[in-house]
């Protein structure tokens, strides 16, 4: 009987014992937020001269990119769900979720697991105009959701982190909830700990909020061969967007930021195996390696996307910021050796399995690790190529614009003539209708 109770006592205490080790201790949000969307075929003179007056209500453009930014289709390429906060949903294996594909090939890459740490998915959906009135809106709308959105969780034993992960003009909406925390005079329940932003077109308006107390350490990363995010001339202040933050006379970059130059290397002629000579007589492997930085698109979307994204980015079909932990665990371990602001390299060579950081494009090496191994590499891929949709197509992509556009051309003429058939009287400050009058 003795030996039954003794039985029973080391029972219970080593189930308490595993209950308290994987007790969660700390909570991980991971928050993606997209850029804008289908503006190459919105820049005729018209449309520029909205958009240089930050005036864009009422316009085909808003119209259309409001009916594109609705359409599930756009969610197949990008971490992107429909407008506001929303949970990614880790249990989806659905075709086109690519949302999911990049959580879970974040989970694979999270160096320190542990079962005391628990990581929740989000993507933040806004309007995806190339307006800083938009973006400043779409703050306040993350700012409010991120309050509500706290409330949920039972924090009383756990710490809350969150790491907000930005690309092109998203990465503007978050700068300004710092904007938000000083116009509106809101004290957040929240910080954002770790700020990263993938290919930020820098602009005067929100370059000086990266400062601001609301983010702990801030990553900038971006690419040399990205011309996108150079070519916002719709800036007040700039004829065009910078591509990093620069001192001036009001304003000092801080020093928990970190300018990091992401450069990708291959093996030239691509990643095709059996390359020929001019000649073409027999296949050879190239010794010389070359630059094939990422693009804008490459920055953030899966491979299969219809355009500007290349077949031979040693990287296929894998995006960017869908490798954001693994870059992130190279700049930290490189941190004390890495000059805050000033810009960095960080070089990523596959053909070689190796990964390399320097201060400056010609100073000495300050770090070097390898680079993801090959068993890994073969798991993400795996998980990427699951979510692929069976329909992004060229074809299949200008269809559903040239849908977006018809429609939003359709609501305009609709609009116009409305707008003309009613009138305002300042006689009797009213509107009339003008075949009734």
């Amino acid at each position: 009987m003795q030996i039954k109770i003794l039985l029973l006592l080391l029972f219970a205490t080593s189930t308490l014992l595993a209950t308290q080790e994987n007790k969660i201790e700390e909570i991980h949000w991971y928050i993606f937020v997209h850029g804008i969307m289908d503006i190459e075929n919105h820049l005729s003179i018209n449309n520029c001269i909205y958009l240089f007056n930050d005036d864009i209500e009422n316009t085909v453009y808003k119209e259309t990119v409001s009916y594109i930014r609705q359409n599930p289709f756009f969610f197949k390429n990008q971490p992107m769900q429909q407008i506001g906060l929303h949970k990614i949903d880790m249990n989806n294996t659905q075709k086109g979720y690519a949302s999911g594909a990049v959580a879970r090939i974040f989970e694979l890459q999270l160096y320190k697991k542990k079962p005391t740490i628990k990581n929740y998915y989000y993507t933040f959906g806004w309007s995806s105009l190339l307006s800083y009135t938009a973006r400043y809106e779409a703050a306040k709308l993350l700012y409010d959701a991120l309050e509500k959105e706290i409330t949920r969780y039972d924090l009383s034993h756990t710490s809350l982190k969150i790491t907000a992960i930005g690309y092109s003009h998203g990465s503007n909406v978050l700068l300004n909830l710092a904007a938000i925390k000083h116009k509106e005079s809101k004290q957040p329940l929240w910080k954002i700990d770790q700020l990263v932003l993938f290919g930020t077109p820098i602009q005067n308006e929100t370059d000086h909020y990266v400062a601001d107390s609301l983010f702990g350490k801030i990553y900038h990363l971006y690419s040399s061969s990205d011309r996108a995010q150079t070519l916002d001339f719709f800036s007040h202040n700039r004829f065009f967007s910078d591509r990093i933050f620069r001192k001036r006379k009001d304003f000092e970059p801080p020093n928990n930021l970190f300018q990091i130059n992401l450069q990708v290397l291959r093996r030239e002629g691509g990643n095709i195996n059996n390359h020929f000579h001019r000649c073409r007589k027999k296949p050879c492997v190239s010794p010389v390696m070359r630059t094939a930085s990422p693009g804008h698109t490459e920055l953030w979307f899966f491979g299969w996307i219809p355009s500007h994204y290349r077949k031979s980015f040693p990287l296929y079909p894998l995006s960017m910021v869908a490798l954001t932990p693994t870059i992130l665990h190279f700049i930290q371990d490189a941190e004390h050796l890495i000059k805050p602001i000033r810009p960095a390299q960080l070089t990523i060579d596959t053909f070689h399995n190796r990964v390399w950081i320097r201060n400056n494009k010609k100073e000495d090496i300050v770090f070097e690790h390898p680079w993801i191994s090959p068993h890994l590499w073969h798991e993400m891929t795996s998980i990427a190529y699951a979510y692929k949709p069976t329909s992004s197509t060229r074809a299949a992509f200008r269809k559903q614009c040239a849908k977006a556009l018809a429609k939003a051309r359709q609501w305009h003429k609709s609009y116009v003539k409305k707008e003309w058939e009613q009138y305002y009287c300042s006689h009797c400050k009213s509107f009339h209708n003008r075949n009734k009058s």
